[in-house]
């Protein structure tokens, strides 16, 4: 076998165990945000690694931004939000946050929803604006600071921000 011949059965060894190892790690779900005309489709931005053996759980110290989903809503505008069958087939919930007539911001959740759904709309009132969506899964409980109160935590996170867009033309 000649050099030449020995150089590129080397580069295809490399090239197939490098898409061997790129295949051993599973993309992470996605979460589709969409409202007003637009969609964005993002991976979570939070991750945290569990590990029930061990009883810990290991979440990064700030979200990833890179990976929060943007979007211009207007007063009234709803969002659809469609979530990977990875995601639904397990307890998944959404906290939502906006503004409402009065400026001062509120939450409000949906779900848990356990019953394998891929898809729920966030319908805020006429008057209030969604600012902020978070889909949550990988629910455990644990105690809370206090030690003696039980709280479920999401271990995984996918984040939009909404910002205001212009008023519709009428």
């Amino acid at each position: 076998m000649n050099h030449r011949a020995r150089r590129l059965g080397s580069l295809v060894a490399l090239v197939a165990g490098l898409l061997v190892l790129t295949g051993c790690t599973a993309p992470r779900p996605q979460v589709t945000f969409y409202g007003n005309g637009s969609t964005d489709r993002v991976a979570p931005a939070i991750w945290c690694a569990v590990d029930r053996t061990a009883m810990t759980v290991d979440c990064p110290d700030k979200a990833d931004e890179a990976q929060t989903a943007r979007l211009s809503l207007r007063t009234g505008d709803g969002v659809e939000i469609s979530v990977d069958p990875d995601v639904a087939s397990a307890s998944w919930g959404v906290l939502v946050k906006f503004v409402g007539p009065t400026g001062v911001t509120e939450s409000a959740t949906l779900g848990p929803f356990t019953d394998g759904r891929l898809t729920t709309t966030v319908v805020p009132d006429p008057t209030a604006r969604i600012t902020s969506i978070e889909v949550q899964s990988g629910l455990i409980q644990a105690l809370d600071n206090d030690g003696k109160t039980v709280a479920t935590y999401a271990t995984r996170s996918w984040v939009l921000i909404a910002g205001q867009a212009a008023p519709a033309n009428s």
